[in-house]
């Protein structure tokens, strides 16, 4: 006999999860989750998996977007970087150059965001 849950427990374990999400969502406290979920219910070690499982996959996922705004904060910076080097080399004999200096700005900023948010679900 297997350990699986049926298609009936998935559902109610599915259900479980997607309302303890609704009410992160909604900003409520670990604490007021775990005893909504234990009056329906859960007993208080499922009730308290339940909350830690999802704070740690929505963790992860600000995470990721952390890293993908270091991503585009690096490369916006990157390339404002190679405007201003490559016009200021071409303008050495005389001539204009650029200084990409709002792209490697936005680049910097977006690439501190990130990091922070990065540092802060870490």
């Amino acid at each position: 006999m297997s350990n699986r849950p049926n298609l009936e427990q998935e559902q109610l374990i599915q259900s479980v999860y997607l309302h303890a999400a609704e009410m992160m969502k909604h900003k409520m406290s670990t604490h007021d989750i775990e005893q909504i979920l234990m009056r329906r219910g859960l007993r208080a070690e499922a009730a308290s998996a339940v909350v830690k499982n999802l704070r740690n996959t929505q963790r992860k996922a600000l995470r990721n977007v952390g890293l993908k705004h270091m991503g585009i904060g690096g490369v916006v910076c990157l390339i404002g970087l190679a405007i201003t080097i490559g016009t200021l080399q071409a303008a050495q004999d005389g001539g204009h150059s650029i200084i990409a200096w709002g792209a490697i700005v936005f680049g910097v900023l977006q690439f501190l965001r990130g990091l922070a948010q990065f540092v802060i679900y870490l």
